[in-house]
């Protein structure tokens, strides 16, 4: 009885572990794309309708592909193996769903090629940033915090 109520209650503290991650995962490729539209606005901005529409297509085969990738990593885990396994193939279908989408938006529409592969770049880039911002922000206590502890 009390192994059965420590496994339920382990599981329901992973559960909403995994949940936690799984929002937090999602925010940060939320972030991401919205970095890729502030770049595709800026290049609509100085070089006109062509190269932001390529920036925006572009950036948005990455973006999609990575909100694909956290969607599916996270949507089944239940213990270290399955993320593990999920976070390996997960990675293999975001990198060949991302080769894909970018090879059709290359045969399928009208785009500055260079502009489309600055915005895959800026997709990539605008991730760091976001992880960047984020995880330093949730690791590095804010001087209210220390305060606080100290005293």
């Amino acid at each position: 009885m009390v192994q059965t109520f420590f496994y339920e209650t382990q599981l329901v503290e992973s559960i909403s572990l995994a949940s936690d991650i799984q929002k937090k995962a999602c925010k940060l490729v939320y972030l991401q794309l919205a970095g890729v539209l502030i770049l595709a606005a800026i290049t609509l901005l100085i070089n006109g309708t062509v190269d932001g529409f390529s920036v925006l297509a572009g950036g948005m085969t990455y973006g999609l592909s990575t909100l694909i990738f956290a969607w599916l990593v996270f949507r089944c885990v239940k213990n270290a193996y399955q993320f593990l396994v999920a976070l390996f193939i997960g990675e293999m279908l975001k990198l060949g769903l991302s080769a894909l989408l970018f090879l059709m938006i290359m045969k399928l529409l009208p785009i500055n090629l260079l502009a489309a592969v600055i915005g895959f770049i800026g997709a990539i880039v605008s991730f760091w940033i976001a992880c960047l911002l984020f995880c330093t922000k949730e690791v590095i206590p804010s001087d209210a915090e220390t305060h606080t502890k100290k005293g």
